[in-house]
């Protein structure tokens, strides 16, 4: 052990400060190891990998992983089993390069105003023969160096669907539905200028209505032998819009993929990373997970320490990550919920995480209301469509070709309310970005939807209300539609409708000086009358009020001299200064 890295004195280990003038450590000393090891394993409700551990090293500690082995750990801050030093099982936990991971992290903090676990810090440890989970935490967390260490989940079951029910009615306009197909012809309306990234496993990528996708991060594994539900979430994203089959609320959004399940570990936290790593500001992250909480029911994934570090992460990076309730029916607000857990305590107001939460609402007679397996509480922000979803995959609807053309009219739970909300999420943040050239923040994002979107109805055991597109798009834009064809004039100007003088209102519904009449016959009910068009009509009309002494419509100048300050200007005359004057209006046209 190198001198420059060792320096035993009175329990200093230098550089890097542990001792006793160093900050305290997370974890509050009440409780020994063994009982922290304990509590950590039944905060996943035992559903754990038998022979792997999570460790988060303290931010300072000059530790990595090298073929197996520890590296930059004082033999003397190693547990009595020798787990630092003599594991040959070491592995990093991420696989974003350092230089991106340190961008990610640096914008994070910027966003949220303070530091943010460094998760370069964060290894895995396939443990030795003989030592067990529980054994191996209680050593670990012990240790100075340990910011914390934790059992690592299995992947959970992927949620059975429902029956065949209905179509595509989550595309409809509110309230039924959240009426994405309202503004598909506008720009970025179909998803165009937002990236969609899904956060799972269990695609059928050979689907032949789903459009090719891009992995991002380390290559998926599928720990079940099913590969409906990512095929499913698919489809409501982006199946294509070619005539059969289901159309995806945005089609023409970038697809990727990520993987929950990579290198044979569950670990959604370097998915969601590596989603962020990929991704740009106004994308989506959508974390189609729940993970095992108290009570062994299901809750959101950002009950796991380590998932709800990289969605702050994530979303500090100004992507919008929208995270699934969970299918176990909890209160979130339950004083559960802020107890034991390491003191991890997510769905507390104050530790927020910038997450979407979604919950399933039902439709028809339960329209709104929160169906019974949907967690809860305060902290869920929107609902989805939670049952009679029709998309890709499972073949209920439809298998007489085969499995890559699958169809289901009952996708249900909140893996298919989470998807029908991305819709909304990235139909309104691609349209800010191809309308306005904005990127609206994850917080933004989140509060224009919550307030614009259809109330929730029945008991109200809070799941959010349901998005409406429309809704969120007039008050992105403003009221002004000023020719009344049902679009904001933002949105006519952005498909090409001119706005000569930039002030936001199309040419076409500003008055126009050269244009007088529709007709130059004075019989002619158009005599007089603007129809929008510059043309002879026009100039004769000028002339007839010129000769008349028309002032009202005749006296437009002091001078024809544009450099001149009365330049049009009226002064009570008509003479050739207005004549002029005119005819330099109708030379410009509108």
């Amino acid at each position: 052990m190198s001198a420059t890295l060792l320096l035993c004195c009175a329990g200093t280990w230098l550089p890097g400060g542990f001792g006793a003038a160093h900050a305290p450590s997370i974890r509050d000393g009440t409780r020994p190891p063994s009982g922290r090891a304990r509590e950590a394993i039944e905060a996943i409700a035992g559903h754990i990998e038998p022979d792997v551990v999570f460790v988060k090293f303290r931010d300072d500690a000059p530790v990595r992983a090298e073929a197996g082995r520890l590296i930059g750990v004082p033999e003397d801050a190693d547990s009595p089993g020798g787990l630092l030093l003599a594991s040959d099982g070491w592995t990093a936990w991420h696989d974003v390069d350092a230089v991106t991971m340190t961008r990610l992290r640096s914008r994070a903090e910027a966003y949220w105003g303070g530091t943010l676990p460094d998760p370069s810090k964060e290894f895995g440890l396939h443990l030795p023969a003989g030592v067990d989970v529980e054994t191996a935490l209680a050593s670990l967390m012990a240790l100075e160096v340990v910011a914390y260490a934790a059992p690592v989940a299995l992947p959970p079951d992927l949620p059975t669907p429902g029956n065949y029910e209905g179509q595509q009615g989550y595309l409809n306009a509110a309230t039924g539905g959240m009426n994405p197909r309202s503004i598909w012809t506008w720009p970025g309306g179909a998803g165009g200028a937002s990236a969609v990234c899904d956060i799972e496993y269990a695609w059928n990528t050979s689907h032949i209505d789903l459009p090719p996708v891009t992995v991002l991060g380390a290559t998926p594994q599928n720990p079940f032998s099913d590969n409906h539900h990512g095929t499913a979430v698919l489809g409501v994203l982006m199946s294509r819009p070619n005539g059969f089959g289901t159309t995806g609320g945005v089609h023409n959004a970038p697809g990727f993929v990520a993987g929950a399940y990579t290198a044979n570990q569950y670990r959604l936290n370097a998915a969601i990373l590596s989603a962020a790593a990929g991704l740009e500001p106004g994308d989506v992250i959508l974390i189609e997970q729940q993970i095992w909480g108290p009570n062994n029911e299901y809750v959101p994934s950002e009950w796991v320490r380590s998932v709800y570090d990289a969605i702050r992460i994530a979303v500090g990076n100004g992507i919008h990550v929208v995270e699934a309730a969970g299918n176990g029916g909890q209160n979130l607000d339950d004083a559960m919920f802020s107890s034991g857990n390491g003191g991890h305590w997510p769905f507390l107001a104050a530790n927020d995480s910038g997450a979407i939460i979604v919950g399933a609402g039902g439709t028809g007679s339960s329209d709104r209301q929160r169906l019974s397996f949907s967690c809860y509480g305060s902290t869920v922000d929107l609902q989805g469509w939670g049952h009679n979803v029709v998309t890709t995959g499972y073949g209920s609807l439809y298998n007489a070709e085969g499995l890559n053309a699958y169809y289901t009219g009952g996708f249900n739970g909140t893996s298919s309310a989470s998807p029908t909300v991305v819709n909304a999420v990235a139909s309104v943040s691609s349209l800010a970005q191809a309308v306005l050239g904005d990127v609206l923040t994850p917080a933004e994002l989140r509060d224009l939807l919550r307030s614009t979107g259809s109330p929730q109805l029945g008991a109200l055991t809070n799941i959010g209300p349901r998005p409406d597109v429309l809704g969120a798009a007039w008050a992105l834009f403003g009221p002004a539609d000023c020719d009344g064809n049902s679009r904001p004039d933002a949105v006519d100007i952005a498909l090409g409708a001119p706005d000569a003088d930039g002030n936001g209102v199309p040419d076409i519904c500003e008055p126009c000086p050269a244009d007088l009449s529709g007709s130059s016959d004075p019989n002619d009910p158009g005599y007089g009358v603007p129809d929008g068009s510059i043309d002879s009509a026009d100039f004769f009309y000028f002339l007839d009020a010129f000769a008349a002494g028309d002032a009202q419509t005749a006296d437009l100048t002091g001078s024809s001299d544009p450099n001149d300050p009365a330049y049009g200007t009226p002064d009570g005359l008509i003479d050739a200064a207005d004549f002029f004057f005119y005819l330099d209006l109708f030379v410009q046209g509108c």
